[in-house]
């Protein structure tokens, strides 16, 4: 079983994410949410199968975020995507240890052709 976890402070915003990706027919079983960065490594803690997460780069403590799960030895590889209002990942985020950006709004064709790749190389190991 593999899962997604969006985090977002806009309850909202995580509907319509949660939304895309059920649209964009990705291959995970369950999308699990957040609304800040503590609740999302609360949760991490106990799902395991955290395979991708989708985090807002306004969220605050996002960067936090990204060097906290860079720091634990378990989760160095999982793909950490930024969603924001721009298209390009910033440097802070790229630094930190973020692998790409999906700029809002992202439709689920976007969503698939960024992310698709992200979780076949997780499955893979790569």
């Amino acid at each position: 079983m593999s899962q997604v976890l969006i985090v977002d402070d806009s309850a909202p915003l995580r509907a319509i994410a949660k939304r895309v990706l059920r649209e964009a027919d990705l291959s995970f079983d369950g999308v699990l949410e957040a609304g800040d960065g503590r609740g999302a490594l609360v949760c991490m803690s106990e799902h395991s199968d955290v395979e991708l997460v989708l985090l807002d780069l306004d969220l605050s403590g996002a960067i936090e975020f990204i060097r906290d799960v860079r720091r634990d030895s378990t989760r160095q590889d999982l793909p950490l995507v930024l969603v924001s209002s721009g298209r390009s990942l910033p440097a802070r985020a790229l630094s930190a240890g973020a692998n790409a950006c999906l700029a809002r709004p992202f439709t689920a064709a976007e969503a698939r052709a960024l992310l698709e790749p992200l979780l076949s190389a997780r499955a893979r190991g790569a």
